[in-house]
């Protein structure tokens, strides 16, 4: 469990108080998350994962490229109580910046029923520029796999991607959307 903190885990440079987007050079570039039946509670942002460079880095998950991605699985993204600096509200559960990712059977909530403004409620996932897959599992590591849709509940944005660059491939299905502002936003 991560748990009270600014930024839960950032891969690539930044401010905790504000990670942005972007890394400011080739060194800083982030890496890989994997988190599996993992709690990340109360944080500004559970995971920040910004663009990496890696030989196993070359476009969405296949049967030969298991591993240059990133992976969250059955894992919990939850805000239940105030974050400990009073001035400072929930921004996103993962912030996905020029990387792959793959998201099965989690779940992303807002428990706070005093966070009734749209932009204190937080977002689930926020995706600039990236590969992102939020569906049931088929495949985890190239081995066969089941896990159920994610859900998000009571967020400002359920999964919101833009883009800016390039040809992102963003897949939503079978999620279960509950109390949500918007449950999928897309812009390019």
């Amino acid at each position: 469990t991560i748990s009270n903190a600014l930024v839960g885990v950032l891969a690539g440079d930044g401010d905790p108080g504000d990670p942005g987007f972007v890394n400011t050079t080739p060194e800083t570039f982030g890496g890989v998350v994997r988190a599996t039946n993992a709690v990340f509670r109360n944080n500004r942002f559970d995971v920040v994962a910004k663009e990496w460079t890696s030989t196993l880095r070359s476009g969405e998950p296949t049967t030969t490229n298991c591993f240059g991605y990133n992976l969250f699985l059955n894992s919990t993204f939850v805000t239940t109580s105030p974050l400990n600096d009073p001035a400072l509200d929930p921004v996103a559960h993962l912030r996905l910046a020029d990387v792959e990712a793959v998201v099965h059977g989690c779940t992303f909530a807002n428990e706070l029923p005093s966070h009734t403004e749209s932009r204190k409620m937080g977002h689930g996932i926020e995706g600039l520029n990236a590969v992102l897959k939020v569906k049931p599992a088929e495949t985890v590591d190239c081995v066969p796999f089941t896990s159920s849709g994610n859900t998000f509940s009571n967020l400002d944005h359920a999964v919101h991607a833009s883009v800016t660059q390039g040809a992102p491939y963003v897949e939503v299905k079978g999620n279960l959307f509950k109390d949500n502002i918007c449950a999928v936003y897309l812009h390019s």
